[in-house]
């Protein structure tokens, strides 16, 4: 199976990786649909472990802090309880955000993008 290919465990963390340092770049979600579409997208993603999304989550509230303090912008959000998050995380699993992951046709989709790059 590709999940247990170390290629492709090595590609999806790097991929992962990317997702996030694109989202704490500007960690405050209200800003930007496109980073809280990524955001509810990754957390409801069941071929991305609950713990590494948990972790995430812990990150981007984080950064979304340290930015909030660094900017003088004076808010802050008071980061959860693993046990709220992971109920956050199954709930973003059964009530998919914009992705629905069980039936989504990957292929499909990159083909579809490829062809909407060549009419830009």
């Amino acid at each position: 199976m590709l999940e247990d290919d170390p290629k492709c465990k090595t590609k999806q963390l790097e991929l992962l990786q990317g997702a996030e340092t694109f989202i704490l770049k500007e960690p405050n979600l209200a800003t930007c649909s496109e980073r809280l579409h990524l955001f509810l997208d990754l957390m409801g993603c069941p071929f991305i472990g609950a713990d590494y999304r948990r972790k995430m989550v812990r990150r981007i509230l984080t950064g979304y802090n340290k930015q909030q303090r660094s900017g003088g912008g004076g808010g802050s959000i008071q980061i959860p309880t693993n046990e709220h998050i992971v109920a956050a995380i199954t709930n973003f699993e059964q009530n998919p955000w914009f992705t629905t992951w069980d039936s989504i046709n990957l292929l499909r989709l990159i083909e579809k993008k490829e062809l909407k790059r060549s009419y830009a």
